[in-house]
């Protein structure tokens, strides 16, 4: 675990065929839960618990149609997913590409991928449009420093 209420542990971190974290169950359902229920207010109490708590800067999106653009000089960007509770599928296919390598992934709510911020990958649904929101998350030196000696 990287801190207290993370739940990503050494059978979450993957050296092929793209090196990642990819944890299923982020942190606790209840913080989730309570984060979820303001979505789109990172200045509500139980966000800025999560952000000063952990360190980390985060950026909300509505949608994951494309990979946003890295906005922070950082060695690894995390993305957390979010479910909307009218999306009744049990979860969605990502295709993770680096370099003519793929992974497939299912996308739950509340599960993280993290990846360094050079890997250009691109996530995009396997089938049709997937409206989920996800967090953007940038980590501080050192969290980076433990997600760097998880990947290795």
């Amino acid at each position: 675990m990287i801190h207290n209420v993370w739940q990503i542990q050494k059978k979450d971190c993957y050296q092929k065929p793209i090196t990642h974290i990819y944890c299923l169950t982020f942190i606790n359902l209840k913080i989730y839960e309570r984060l979820y229920e303001h979505w789109n207010n990172t200045e509500h109490i139980h966000w800025q618990k999560f952000i000063s708590e952990n360190d980390v800067e985060i950026y909300l999106h509505n949608n994951l149609n494309e990979q946003p653009a890295i906005k922070k000089d950082s060695p690894y960007v995390g993305y957390w997913f979010f479910k909307q509770r009218t999306d009744k599928k049990i979860d969605h296919s990502l295709n993770l590409s680096m370099k003519g390598n793929d992974k497939i992934l299912s996308c739950h709510g509340n599960s993280i991928l993290i990846v360094g911020k050079e890997a250009k990958i691109n996530i995009r649904p396997r089938e049709g449009i997937m409206q989920i929101p996800f967090c953007e998350l940038y980590f501080n030196q050192s969290t980076n420093e433990k997600i760097k000696e998880l990947l290795n």
